[in-house]
């Protein structure tokens, strides 16, 4: 394994060489070079399989080096190691691909960790691909048939059984019409951005792996069909020990070695011939999981939930606030009430709906009072898009939400005047928490300079803007960790964090442990 580091600082260069343990590491060579120019030639000459770079440079920064480095050598994993704080960078950083960001002054050993699981992660990479080169190659051109075949079944009505029995009797597997199966519906829960890694041979054969060791001891593995990009269809004969915690492992296996999450709506017993309406029937539940919840949903369990109605907001009392200058304590019981419905796991798509659509109500009878003019509101001013998505999106709803406040703050000229410019600072930063936020976005919100908000907040609050922001998404991910079952990773999403393992590094330095054990602490002390 061989390392390029690169920084323009020569005492950073030979202080890692001589502080990291290549050798415990298995490092074999590490090379290093001063400017962009200087490791694109090393990248010329030498094998180079982790880059440590640097990211403020002259010249050239450590992002473009990156940039081309993808371009020719896209199995390269990049640690970015640098002294900027600024959010922008990291997330940059992120979405060109790179492994970590580690933010300096870092201890050799807090390095040393994260290039081990570099290490790791790209001697994996080379297993998988070797298993693949030998294994699964041979058997794409028939899983794609299959999926062919059972998808034309399922969605798109083009065969019947006899006919779908038929084609796979030519293929591996060989299901009957008497054959009692449970179907399992598979979403996999991510940032978007991420789709097209899942939608590869690689991802469903290594999917597929897990399942197979997960779920052997418990029954007979049929076929994992792909039904598109997210979605799939497992098909499984339980044996007498099987129980519905295989699953909660399923689910826990793929968030630690695929990075990703994962719902299971688990059906009932059946044979072909009822199949198309158990996969109607969990496909309908899947469709109601707008709050993306990562579990295991039983059919029956969905069911009770859907009869069971959960208040709504009084949204009389609203509309009074809002009539009396409040409108801003109505944006903010908004959030809270969809965050709070979301947390407590009664979201739903008929919740979301009726909460929609008397909050729209509402709307339009205080801005009748006002006078103020909302017949082509929502299609001069705001996305057509946007507004009928509100109905089915909860990020949607938030953005309706936030729409219609600012437009009656805007309409009525009593937006924010009664707050300071730190309190309007710490309003827009709590409205959108769920961002990775920066300076020059909250100075922009708040009509100041980036500089002398800084100076205004530190002065006012004794703490620096930044920090007051991390501090902030820190206490709210201590309070979801502490009273939810929401998995990390969407913890970390949900204040703003698209890296598992930065998020992480964040919330150590905050509280002294790590996400997981901080959990565990909590749990044992209530």
């Amino acid at each position: 394994m061989n390392i390029l580091m690169v920084d323009d600082q020569y005492d950073v260069i030979q202080g890692m060489l001589e502080g990291i343990r290549w050798t415990t590491l298995q490092v074999n060579q590490v090379f290093y070079a001063y400017s962009v120019p200087e490791a694109q030639e090393r990248f010329g000459s030498d094998v180079i399989d982790i880059l440590l770079c640097d990211i403020e440079m002259p010249i050239q920064n450590g992002l473009e080096l990156f940039r081309w480095v993808k371009s020719h050598y896209p199995n390269v994993e990049c640690i970015f190691l640098t002294s900027h704080s600024d959010f922008e960078y990291v997330q940059e950083a992120l979405k060109l691909g790179g492994f970590d960001y580690i933010l300096q002054p870092a201890r050799y050993e807090e390095i040393e960790e994260t290039i081990r699981r570099a290490i790791e992660k790209i001697k994996m990479h080379r297993y998988e691909q070797k298993i693949y080169e030998y294994g699964a190659y041979w058997q794409q051109n028939e899983d794609i048939l299959i999926d062919n075949c059972m998808r034309s079944y399922l969605l798109e009505q083009t065969i019947d059984q006899k006919q779908l029995l038929e084609d796979l009797s030519q293929t591996r597997l060989s299901l009957t019409s008497s054959e009692i199966f449970l179907p399992v519906l598979i979403q996999i829960i991510n940032h978007d951005h991420q789709l097209e890694n899942w939608n590869s041979g690689l991802f469903k054969y290594t999917l597929q792996n897990i399942l197979q060791e997960i779920l052997c001891p418990y029954g007979t593995f049929l076929v994992l069909i792909q039904l598109n990009v997210a979605h799939y269809l497992l098909l499984f004969t339980p044996n007498s020990s099987y129980t519905d915690q295989s699953f909660e492992q399923f689910l826990k296996a793929c968030e630690q070695h695929l990075e990703c999450f994962i719902a299971c709506y688990l059906g009932h017993h059946c044979t072909l011939s009822s199949l198309k309406q158990e996969y109607f029937e969990l496909d309908t539940i899947r469709q109601d999981n707008i709050a993306f919840y990562h579990a295991v949903f039983q059919k029956e369990d969905w069911n009770y939930k859907q009869r069971v109605s959960f208040p709504l907001p009084d949204m009389e009392q609203w509309k009074f606030l809002m009539l009396h200058d409040s409108s801003q304590s109505v944006r903010t019981k908004a959030h809270d009430y969809l965050t709070q419905t979301t947390q407590q796991g009664n979201m739903s798509s008929q919740l979301l709906v009726r909460f929609t659509q008397d909050y729209v109500r509402m709307f339009l009878e205080v801005a009748r009072e006002f006078q103020l003019k909302t017949q082509d509101l929502f299609f001069e001013h705001y996305s057509i898009e946007g507004y009928i998505g509100a109905y089915t999106s909860l990020e949607q709803t938030e953005k309706l939400i936030d729409f219609t406040i600012d437009y009656i703050q805007k309409q009525t000229g009593k937006n924010t005047d009664k707050l300071s410019p730190v309190e309007q600072a710490i309003a827009y930063i709590n409205q959108n928490i769920q961002k990775d936020l920066s300076r020059n976005e909250i100075a922009e919100a708040v009509y100041l300079n980036p500089e002398y908000l800084s100076r205004l907040f530190k002065k006012a609050k004794g703490i620096s803007l930044g920090d007051f922001i991390i501090a902030r998404k820190m206490e709210i991910a201590q309070s979801l960790l502490s009273s939810t079952n929401i998995p990390v990773g969407i913890i970390a999403s949900k204040v703003g964090y698209s890296n598992f393992s930065y998020f992480s590094q964040v919330f150590r330095k905050f509280c002294g442990l790590s996400p997981g054990k901080y959990r565990q602490q909590t749990e044992k002390n209530k």
